[in-house]
């Protein structure tokens, strides 16, 4: 997080280089206008993310970790089916470019998706929601499974 008095912390401050994801807690309230603002974009870290998300979700989604667990107890028992992808919604916490990454890589299973960034963002066949009211209409759905990607 970044501190609210970064300005008169650091008054000689030229450039700010964020080597996480997500730029959104810099914004202008806390950067003077001559402040650049730099981050990295990489394919590779995209790619990794979308491929760690999806599959984190699929596992969840087929009930994976419940096979597990009954495999190293020795249960062999009949499991009921999940329902299809389409009656479970995903919600995305960020809509950067990882967040974005994540939910172009879900979209062909055929998970109804959400998002929410704290900004507008435009994502195609993504319900968005944005800043404080929109957070609270993403986060009253019941039916969410959510990833988050800053």
């Amino acid at each position: 997080m970044v501190p609210e008095d970064i300005a008169t912390a650091y008054p000689n401050l030229q450039a700010v280089f964020s080597l996480g994801a997500g730029v959104d807690q810099f914004t202008e309230a806390v950067l003077l206008p001559h402040v650049s603002l730099l981050r990295i974009i990489n394919d590779d870290l995209t790619a990794v993310m979308q491929e760690y998300v999806t599959m984190a979700i699929l596992a969840l989604h087929r009930d994976l970790p419940g096979y597990i667990n009954r495999k190293a107890r020795q249960v062999w028992q009949k499991i009921s089916v999940p329902p299809p992808a389409l009656k479970r919604r995903i919600g995305m916490m960020g809509l950067g470019e990882l967040g974005q990454g994540v939910l172009r890589t879900l979209a062909p299973f055929g998970f109804p998706l959400s998002g929410w960034s704290r900004n507008p963002n435009r994502t195609d066949d993504v319900t968005r929601f944005k800043g404080l009211r929109g957070w609270n209409r993403f986060s009253i759905r019941p039916t969410y499974s959510s990833a988050c990607c800053r």
